[in-house]
């Protein structure tokens, strides 16, 4: 699953189940008709929450951050520091966040993020399946490298290297690292997003 295929639309068959007639596998998605509002994200993150089971991770462009940031500028407070105040000192003035976040969880900016959409991931629900490159060897990593990773699984974590190698008519060595591997949700319908962001 790419963080796109979120339900039948994009993807009509998830883990060779049709999602038509299992609508579980389907997430939420909300077409924003151009705005973006702070009802529709509440609203949103209600139809992907269960009880404690919430969103943990907002993902968007940086223009869909900057959209969201000026909805919350109008409750901005402006906080002073006595000591910066005092003569002699400097005092700055300014606007603007430098972190964003909605009912407790991070919103995340990305250049890389499609235009126009807000999506709410739940992180325990995405997981990382690796997958071996033909004729290369997985990396080594130790178990004291990284914490909680199954490493009896496909070793190296997707990572794989295909040593060293001499080019044609070259006096070098170039060796090339892989990464094989498909993100994936055990939970599609604990994710949502919407679409069509323009304004606000």
């Amino acid at each position: 699953m790419t963080i796109t295929e979120l339900d039948g639309t994009n993807a009509a068959i998830y883990g060779g189940l049709p999602r038509a007639s299992n609508t579980t596998l389907n997430s939420t998605v909300t077409a924003s008709s151009g705005t973006l509002s702070l009802l529709k994200m509440a609203t949103l993150r209600s139809a992907i929450t269960s009880g404690s089971v919430k969103p943990t991770l907002g993902l968007c462009s940086e223009t869909v951050w900057d959209l969201y940031e000026q909805l919350l500028q109008p409750q901005e407070r402006i906080m002073k520091d006595v000591p910066m105040m005092r003569a002699g000192g400097s005092f700055l003035g300014g606007t603007g966040f430098t972190g964003l976040a909605f009912k407790g969880f991070p919103i995340v900016a990305d250049e890389k993020a499609t235009s126009g959409v807000l999506y709410f991931i739940n992180e325990d629900f995405m997981q990382w399946r690796a997958l071996p490159v033909a004729r290369t060897q997985p990396v080594n990593f130790s178990v004291k490298d990284i914490e909680g990773n199954d490493y009896t699984n496909v070793k190296g974590l997707g990572f794989s290297w295909s040593g060293w190698i001499q080019p044609t008519n070259q006096a070098s060595v170039i060796g090339h690292v892989y990464l094989g591997g498909e993100l994936w949700s055990s939970n599609p319908k604990r994710h949502g997003k919407l679409t069509g962001i323009t304004g606000v």
